[in-house]
């Protein structure tokens, strides 16, 4: 029995939904992957968007490797 390292979790099909937030004091982008409960971050570009969504990704599968929700 094999245990998962999170890198194959990575490249999974993950639904991502992404808002445009704009108010006076701010302009930018706000994303979450529906499927990660809490997994979301937000930028002041669509480009950085998708970096750091990529990063919290990452940091919300280790974490949940470290503590045990995804494992086997």
């Amino acid at each position: 029995m094999s245990t998962r390292t999170g890198e194959a979790d990575l490249k999974l099909p993950y639904t991502i939904e992404v808002v445009r937030e704009e108010t006076d004091d701010y302009s930018g982008w706000f994303g979450r992957v529906v499927e990660l409960p809490g997994c979301m971050t937000q930028a002041d570009t669509f480009d950085q968007l998708g970096e750091m969504l990529v990063d919290a990704i990452q940091a919300w599968l280790q974490t949940a490797l470290e503590v045990g929700q995804v494992g086997h």
